[in-house]
């Protein structure tokens, strides 16, 4: 289409300029320099002007619906993420209210929250165990449980003795969560260093990148952690919250379907997006293009957005 419309201006504009002072005979072209060439020239500039001021405001246009929907989407990223750590923090209320939850108690609350947030991969329980009551939580959990590590082959095996452990005990929904049951996140450097914060602080925290135990290593996620603490305690020191310390509750991401999920409902937005943390690329749908930043509690992760 370029090189029709190119075309075009050359024979209409540029070919009676050029018959002006090379077409023969010379003095009837000549004559036309005035009535032909002039006019040809002023109306040559006023199109390019015009073709220029147009392409500006179309452009302008362009780039104002663009940054419109970037920041609805932003935004509601931004919100989805908040909405992670709200649930969070209520299923941390759940077990800060009562010294015995279930695992049933467990299904039926997070029964509620699944039915609404259908892009939580899991919800976990994380009870601390010390090295004198481990045989009794591995009976009191039934004989499908057990504390273990991965072994760096896709398997499974038991952890070696140690003070402590942080095995996952409850875990919703269990079907496809299989593999996390019983596994010791203490053993999974990225998300002990999440934990050790989260019980030094008192505060909610969440992973870098990590490889999740129930998925491929190909499907980037994050985990949310609060801490949960005995009962009426003082926990004005990180010793008392160290000593006081019952478990974490986990709320369990997957990047991917928290994209999908956020721009499920939009219609038609036709935006492409590269989430990064740092130089560690978390979800990719196009090349490099423009920037927004995304408050993930202590991390910060950037959002690139390109018209789709």
């Amino acid at each position: 289409m370029t090189w029709w419309v190119g075309d075009v201006i050359g024979v209409l504009i540029f070919t009676p300029l050029l018959l002006c002072f090379i077409g023969t005979p010379r003095s009837q072209w000549q004559l036309r320099i005035n009535s032909v060439a002039l006019p040809l020239v002023m109306l040559s500039l006023l199109v390019a002007v015009l073709f220029q001021l147009g392409k500006s405001q179309e452009q302008a246009r362009i780039s104002a619906i663009f940054e419109e929907r970037a920041n609805l989407l932003h935004n509601a990223l931004q919100n989805e993420i908040n909405r992670h750590i709200e649930i969070n923090q209520t299923l941390k209320g759940f077990f800060d209210s009562s010294i015995n939850v279930t695992p049933n108690d467990f299904k039926l609350f997070t029964q509620s929250v699944f039915s609404n947030h259908k892009a939580i991969l899991a919800l976990e329980w994380i009870p601390r165990i010390t090295t004198i009551n481990r045989s009794f939580y591995e009976q009191l959990l039934g004989p499908g449980f057990a504390i273990r590590a991965a072994d760096g082959k896709q398997g499974m095996q038991p952890v070696s003795l140690r003070s402590e452990y942080f095995p996952i005990a409850y875990v919703e929904p269990f079907q496809g969560n299989e593999r996390a049951f019983g596994f010791d996140i203490s053993t999974n450097q990225m998300a002990y260093q999440a934990i050790q914060m989260a019980r030094n602080t008192g505060e909610t925290t969440v992973t870098d990148l990590i490889d999740l135990v129930q998925e491929p290593k190909n499907s980037p996620g994050a985990v949310i952690y609060s801490p949960v603490y005995q009962p009426h305690k003082i926990l004005n020191t990180l010793e008392q919250r160290r000593q006081y310390l019952r478990g974490f509750v986990a709320s369990v991401l997957l990047v991917g379907n928290e994209v999908n999920e956020v721009k499920s409902h939009f219609d038609n937005l036709q935006i492409l997006l590269k989430i990064t943390d740092g130089a560690l690329e978390l979800f990719n749908e196009t090349a490099d293009i423009s920037t927004l930043n995304l408050d993930f509690q202590a991390l910060e992760k950037t959002i690139q957005l390109l018209p789709d």
